[in-house]
């Protein structure tokens, strides 16, 4: 039997060995090799699901054709809107509210940073490079798959759980930018 029809057969347990392996490998690498607080070198690890869910993904359907049915939106753009601007309202209303009680609202960034760069590049960043390419794995292939033997909240627990699990290394290292025992 071929590896592409073993993942083909058990793309649970493939996902699964896959998201583990990559990761908590390159935990083994940097904490044998004392690196875990270097930022840039364990940007690595956060890829384990995303890779996992390529190599599910690439032995069922051509990638380009996944890739296009993420993006058939089944929702009018306004949610999209909506979805970015309500968490900027929350997390900006106190200011707002500071200034109508008498305070004062001011926001002066440097002039040298362009604040839609400096944005546009931290959501690039975050998204393509660092935790949020887990998402790739836990809900565009893990949840699917689950959803079709049980309940979506049953579904939602299990990932949790293996999510929660995913990170254990970070728990007895301090986490990512901390030394063990720092």
């Amino acid at each position: 039997m071929s590896v592409s029809s073993w993942i083909q057969r058990h793309p649970l347990l493939a996902f699964v060995c896959i998201a583990f392996g990559w990761t908590w490998s390159w935990d083994t690498i940097f904490f044998a090799l004392g690196l875990w607080g270097t930022i840039p070198i364990t940007i690595p690890r956060v890829w384990g699901p995303a890779m996992a869910a390529f190599v599910v993904i690439c032995s069922e359907i051509p990638l380009l054709g996944w890739i296009r049915r993420r993006l058939d939106w089944r929702v009018a753009p306004a949610f999209f809107l909506l979805a970015v601007l309500i968490p900027l309202f929350i997390t900006n209303i106190e200011p707002v509210i500071e200034a109508l009680g008498g305070g004062s609202l001011r926001y002066d960034p440097p002039a040298e940073i362009n604040v839609a760069v400096a944005f546009t590049i931290t959501l690039a960043a975050n998204t393509f490079i660092l935790g949020g390419t887990e998402e790739l794995g836990w809900r565009g292939v893990l949840q699917p798959r689950l959803q079709q033997q049980m309940s979506v909240f049953t579904a939602g627990l299990v990932i949790g759980v293996m999510w929660w699990a995913w990170h254990v290394p970070l728990f007895f290292t301090g986490g990512i930018g901390e030394g063990p025992g720092a």
